[in-house]
């Protein structure tokens, strides 16, 4: 089996720029999110990481508003 063919783990935390790809809205309303304390962010020195579980909490919440 080659690197290639091997599958690959589940992603458990996503760059800032990741994490806005994955929910289909801009870096600036991403941050907009995190600043009202809507998406809570890990800090790893200089980077920003969001947990995958994060993404999906904020995406229940708007479900439980009606979108």
């Amino acid at each position: 089996m080659t690197t290639a063919d091997r599958p690959h783990p589940e992603r458990m935390a996503y760059r800032v720029r990741e994490a806005a790809e994955v929910l289909a809205i801009s870096r600036s309303r991403f941050y907009e999110l995190v600043a009202q304390g809507r998406i809570r962010v890990l800090k790893e020195g200089a980077r920003t990481l969001v947990r995958r579980v994060e993404l999906e909490r904020y995406l229940d919440t708007l479900e439980g508003q009606g979108g």
